[in-house]
């Protein structure tokens, strides 16, 4: 299965990896991408392992799934591909974040 992020997915995980790296260090930041990497081998094995997220879509297709509490990826199936719409902070106001789908 192949994987595929949009724009706006690689912009929200770069500013991520960036804050980790900035306030953390390299050791936060490489955990962190460690945890990435086990969360899509995840979603590749069990696609529909994520929780709907009926705001983005009424059928339930777009999905989310949390990466250790840190942040979580939206993301949607077609075709066997695994596209990642987003990543979300999960300090950030949902309701922002919603915003930008809209």
């Amino acid at each position: 299965m192949d994987i595929l992020w949009s724009n706006q997915a690689q912009e929200a995980f770069g500013d991520i990896r960036d804050y980790l790296f900035t306030h953390f260090g390299i050791e936060a930041e490489e955990s962190y991408l460690n945890k990435v990497d086990n969360t899509l081998a995840q979603i590749v094995k069990f696609p529909n392992i994520g929780v709907p997220v009926y705001q983005l879509s009424e059928d339930g297709t777009v999905r989310s799934f949390l990466i250790k509490g840190l942040s979580k990826f939206i993301y949607y199936v077609r075709d066997n591909t695994i596209y990642i719409a987003d990543v979300w902070d999960v300090r950030q106001d949902p309701d922002v974040l919603l915003e930008r789908f809209t």
